[in-house]
């Protein structure tokens, strides 16, 4: 049996996933109650089919994991993949046999999973990783991961790949299908769009951002192309494993009553629309956060408060509420769109007075959320403001040569262009 409180053994704990998110005083207390053991030449671990609440994980020496009598993988204590439990699915689908002598450690999975969960919940500020190598530990600090139960976590970490660039290098290329879902580890990244003959840039990620998420929830092409901007290194995930272990258990899809009395115990609606549609009608209370203006204006939206997403686009609804989860937001998608809000539901406006902020052209504006609708007190982008009269009509008026006494047209009216990456 390995010594208990060595530091060597602290080391070996601390490699394992999940217990590198473990901070030290939780890792101390979870080490007092491991069992390590040793094996000999062909004796078993497990057997296919064991339904213990166990993880084990290969410290020393090598085992073969066998399905149906066949084998199907060879491990080493030495590999990445012993940094994972063996054979973790319940009922066990894989029987364990020691190649020789191992030393293997087991490990109570709820009492596990409730120190995670812990320590998850306290939530540290993310640094890059001190060794370059050592990504899992970084990437179990994002908060989408944080809400992910723990058994998809392992298998997310087992299934991403790291990758590589080097400046200048082509990671996705607008027009392209969607296949894979990144994270960046090390380096600097440029997002960009091609437009015409231009090339608009619309961001630069650094570690511990994300991207690709887009073209993967909505099955559109890709609709940015990504370059390293330094070298650096990333890791992907395919999308089949992305929307099986991130995108379905994220989602939560409510009808319209359940979502009402969410927004009656304080949630908010939040309306992914354009501008103009919002304006034509919406829902009271409701916060105008136009799809494409969503990652701008998300430093201004309440930590505190769960948000309820509507719009007229599936697959905007579904990215706009991983995109909040994904910056830790509490956020449900209202179920089939519109069609299921009823027709006295509504808030009809109509434009009629145009903020003077909406006319400097000023981008900051975006972020800045003012309740400007009188009878549903509805928040809106200060740039597009507006005065909510129900029932009247909703064309919106601007200055021209005939009319040179109504405001200018504001920057970017009406709204257009996708930002999916």
């Amino acid at each position: 049996m390995a010594e208990m409180n060595s530091q060597a053994f602290y080391q070996q704990l601390h490699r394992l996933v999940p217990l590198t998110s473990l901070p030290e005083n939780l890792l101390a207390e979870l080490a007092t109650g491991i069992q390590v053991d040793k094996a000999r030449r062909g004796e078993f671990l497990f057997r296919q089919g064991d339904q213990d609440n166990l993880h084990i994980y290969l410290l020393g020496g090598t085992v073969v994991l066998l399905a149906g009598g066949r084998e199907i993988e060879t491990i080493s204590g030495r590999s990445n993949t012993a940094r994972f439990p063996l054979s973790h699915e319940k009922p066990r689908q894989h029987t364990c046999q020691a190649q020789g002598l191992v030393s293997y450690l087991r490990i109570d999975s709820t009492r596990l999973n409730n120190m995670v969960a812990q320590s998850l919940a306290v939530g540290r500020d993310r640094h890059p990783p001190a060794d370059p190598g050592d990504w899992v530990a970084y990437v179990l600090q994002s908060s989408l991961f944080q809400q992910l139960p723990s058994a998809n976590v392992e298998m997310i970490l087992q299934r991403m790949e790291e990758i590589s660039v080097r400046r200048g290098e082509i990671i996705i290329r607008q027009g392209e299908a969607g296949d894979y879902y990144f994270v960046v580890i090390q380096g600097q990244i440029n997002v960009f769009q091609r437009q015409g003959t231009r090339d608009i840039e619309i961001a630069q990620l650094g570690p511990g951002a994300s991207f690709g998420e887009d073209a993967l929830i909505s099955g559109y092409p890709r609709n940015s192309t990504v370059t390293a901007l330094s070298d650096g290194s990333l890791v992907r995930l395919r999308k089949e494993d992305f929307v099986a272990l991130i995108q379905k258990p994220l989602s939560s899809a409510l009808s319209y009553l359940e979502a009402g009395r969410q927004v009656t115990e304080g949630a908010v609606w939040m309306d992914v629309r354009p501008p103009q549609a919002f304006e034509r009608r919406h829902l009271a209370g409701a916060v105008s956060v136009p799809f494409e203006a969503l990652r701008f204006i998300i430093p201004s939206l309440s930590r505190h408060k769960t948000y309820v997403v509507y719009g007229d686009q599936p697959h905007c609804i579904v990215t706009a509420a991983f995109v909040l989860k994904e910056y830790g937001f509490s956020a449900m998608i209202l179920d089939n769109g519109l069609e299921g809000i009823p027709e006295n539901a509504w808030r009809l406006s109509q434009p009629d007075e145009i903020s003077a902020e909406s006319q400097t052209g000023d981008d900051s504006q975006l972020s800045t959320l003012n309740s400007n609708c009188k009878p549903c007190k509805a928040n809106v982008p200060q740039r597009f403001a507006v005065s909510c009269r129900p029932l009247k009509k909703a064309a919106p008026r601007f200055r021209s040569w005939k009319r040179p006494w109504l405001p200018r047209k504001p920057p970017g009216w009406p709204w257009s262009g996708k930002n999916a990456i």
